[in-house]
């Protein structure tokens, strides 16, 4: 037998460990066909740095918010690529630029003219982008449902995940927020299973699920945080910005400062979707989403002494998984209920020793007695969670973990 590793494999190995790109295209091909199971967008860019087919470097453009190149792109090669395909990458730039109707237009004419089933499978996604956009939740709800029934015949990765968590925030609009909460839920179980440690199935709940509480008037800080740095350890400064408006938007006033000024940064490049969702004019479903929010209760995150600083994991008590962000490595963990009560508090505050022992166990604190009681729970905790619980001149707090609570009515 021989002992040779797959040639796809062998290139994959070599640039994970280097960061030098495949100097076989075929392999560098089938690499990218894989990698969802690691880190696509590292595959991504290699797409800039290779001799690829022409419509993957369009994607790849629009990927990375250079709609320009895109665009350009797509004049320079109309004779080359297929019409079908063409349309589904203008059709995409639309949307990137929130010119909902155009993007809403493009996919139409694309999905008339007969395109292959793959194809029509992201149409059908892409579309319903611009359909819940401009408020036509029936007609989104009618695309999404098309993409996931073609999905049973050309399963394409996270494609499919995006139209079931648009189809979540769509049924929210239309029959309430208890229904998709569940729907939600589910998708959660089944993607934490099939994908852990996947950085931007992680991503794509988080935004979904701030959607949901944000629809509710409930504090979501917590999920738009986890979705700044998703996006930024992925490397998509565009879901990067657009978490950036989100908590301009989110109610906390120290936090949307702090937001701000991080978005200015960014918007020195004019990004048409983020200035869409920052204009009072904007008629957008998100845009409108994010002017009319009103937070009705102020609970998390009050005390927490950064915001922005980098964090190392993503906690789910409520779903037994702790996420490793720079491995990408999903840890299983049954919870104790007191151990999960415990992070959260000092996920979301900076406690003295004093007010988290009265907070947990509704009893006085003494130093003498309690101090090394409250040491010996952060070690087991530290061994059971890999999370680490800083104890500096007795204020305890959980400073490289963001703790995600379960929404409950």
């Amino acid at each position: 037998m021989n002992s040779k590793r797959h040639p796809t494999l062998e290139a994959e190995a070599e640039y994970f460990k280097s960061g030098v790109a495949p100097t076989d295209v075929a392999n560098f091909v089938a690499l990218k066909s894989r990698v969802e199971a690691t880190n696509y967008r590292k595959a991504e860019a290699l797409q800039l740095e290779n001799k690829t087919e022409t419509l993957d470097q369009i994607r790849t453009c629009i990927s990375r918010n250079r709609l320009d190149e895109a665009e350009t792109l797509i004049r320079v090669s109309e004779s080359q690529i297929e019409k079908t395909e063409l349309w589904l990458e203008q059709a995409r730039i639309k949307n990137a630029q929130a010119k909902w109707s155009e993007a809403k237009q493009f996919a139409l004419i694309a999905i008339e003219a007969g395109p292959t089933g793959p194809t029509l499978l992201s149409l059908y996604q892409v579309l319903s982008i611009a359909q819940f956009e401009l408020g036509e939740f029936h007609d989104a709800k009618k695309s999404t449902s098309r993409a996931i029934s073609l999905s049973e015949f050309y399963p394409t990765g996270l494609v499919v995940l995006y139209a079931k968590t648009l189809e979540v925030k769509i049924n929210a609009r239309l029959y309430g927020l208890g229904l998709a909460q569940i729907e939600l839920d589910l998708l959660w179980d089944e993607y934490l299973k099939s994908h852990p440690g996947n950085l931007d199935v992680l991503l794509t709940f988080m935004r979904v699920q701030a959607d949901l509480k944000r629809l509710a008037g409930r504090d979501y800080l917590v999920e738009a945080l986890c979705a700044y740095h998703l996006s930024k350890e992925i490397g998509d400064e565009l879901y990067e910005m657009l978490a950036l408006v989100e908590l301009v938007q989110c109610g906390h006033t120290r936090v949307a400062q702090e937001a701000y000024t991080l978005l200015s940064d960014h918007r020195v490049v004019n990004n048409p979707r983020i200035e869409d969702l920052m204009s009072d004019n904007s008629q957008s479903e998100t845009s409108k989403s994010l002017r009319n929010f009103f937070l009705t209760e102020k609970t998390i995150l009050a005390s927490r002494s950064k915001f922005f600083a980098p964090i190392q994991a993503i906690c789910l008590p409520d779903r037994s998984v702790v996420i490793q962000i720079k491995e990408r490595a999903s840890t299983r963990v049954s919870f104790q209920p007191k151990v999960a009560e415990m992070l959260v508090l000092v996920s979301h505050h900076r406690l003295s020793e004093a007010e988290l022992f009265s907070s947990m166990w509704k009893m006085k604190y003494t130093r003498d007695k309690h101090h090394e009681n409250l040491r010996t729970v952060f070690k087991r905790i530290k061994q059971q969670t890999g999370l680490s619980i800083k104890n500096e001149k007795e204020l305890v707090e959980l400073p490289q973990a963001l703790v995600v609570e379960a929404f409950c009515d």
